[in-house]
């Protein structure tokens, strides 16, 4: 998660304490937001108080601890489908509709 205040702000700290009382925490993000790299080595370069120069708020990173759902499972979990080789089929009890 990007943290633009001290501590992550108000999401920082409430994230925290929801897993500090063993909450269940669901983190909803788009594939879009994969990032192929490790997480501490980007967390790392990109400290928000490391930052010399950005275009707007400079923001640090921070984990999220959690089951993360992509759009693709929310949609499985919501309803009868699942993807193959990037075509996502419905499946009826009596049919099958491709999209």
């Amino acid at each position: 998660m990007m943290a633009g205040a001290e501590l992550g702000g108000p999401p920082g700290r409430v994230l925290s304490g929801l897993l500090a009382q063993g909450v269940n925490v669901t983190i909803a993000a788009g594939l879009e937001k994969y990032a192929p790299v490790d997480i501490r080595e980007a967390m790392a370069a990109a400290g928000r108080a490391r930052i010399e120069r950005s275009r707007g708020m400079a923001v640090g990173l921070m984990p999220l601890q959690g089951r993360l759902i992509t759009e693709v499972e929310a949609i499985s979990l919501m309803y009868s489908v699942s993807e193959t080789q990037g075509r996502q089929v419905i499946r009826h009890p009596s049919q099958s509709v491709p999209l």
